[in-house]
């Protein structure tokens, strides 16, 4: 397959995500992905100022300064290390064997921390090809949802910001070939 810039590009087939570690003005680094399993859908909204200049009664110019995006996203799978890593809380395990139990307990005092975003899929015009998209630092809040007669979901709101050291928001890739996300 010839790559092209130009596809018809399906769904989600795998998301991660990875905790900022760094974003300073000349430091960007992540820590290691944790698998966002079940991405349902993914929303994206530009956040940005749009300036005019006026004058003699007409715009002179325009200017639309991208800031971010608002980002939302909603899993149909619950995974309490993917809430505890986007939302700054902690899960504890206790038991053994048959009894082992997972318990997230949230406190006010827990703050959202920073993470990098990654998902993709590897369908491209219908054959098997990759298209990534990366979302450099987000934040926000994540909640588990519970859907009367249905299965209970993971809902993500918040936003997407550049890096520090030299503003990127995002990255859009479209591989010939399979890629993992790294």
């Amino acid at each position: 397959m010839t790559l092209t810039k130009q596809a018809v590009v399906l769904g989600i087939t795998d998301a991660k995500i990875a905790t900022v570690t760094t974003n300073s003005s000349t430091t960007y680094a992540k820590g290691s992905y944790v698998d966002a399993p079940g991405i349902k859908e993914v929303t994206v909204s530009l956040i940005a100022d749009e300036k005019e200049a006026t004058g003699d009664e007409t715009i002179l110019a325009n200017f639309i300064l991208k800031k971010g995006y608002e980002l939302s996203f909603s899993n149909a799978m619950v995974d309490l290390t993917v809430v505890s890593t986007i939302n700054g809380s902690t899960v504890a395990s206790s038991g053994g064997n048959d009894t082992e139990v997972a318990s997230l307990t949230e406190f006010s005092t827990d703050v959202p921390v920073e993470f990098n975003f990654h998902f993709k899929t590897d369908y491209v015009d219908g054959d098997t090809a990759d298209f990534h998209m990366e979302y450099y630092v987000c934040k926000g809040h994540m909640d588990i949802i519970p859907r009367s007669g249905d299965v209970y979901e993971m809902s993500f709101k918040g936003k997407a910001y550049s890096r520090l050291s030299d503003k990127a928001i995002r990255c859009i890739t479209m591989n010939e070939t399979v890629a993992a996300i790294s």
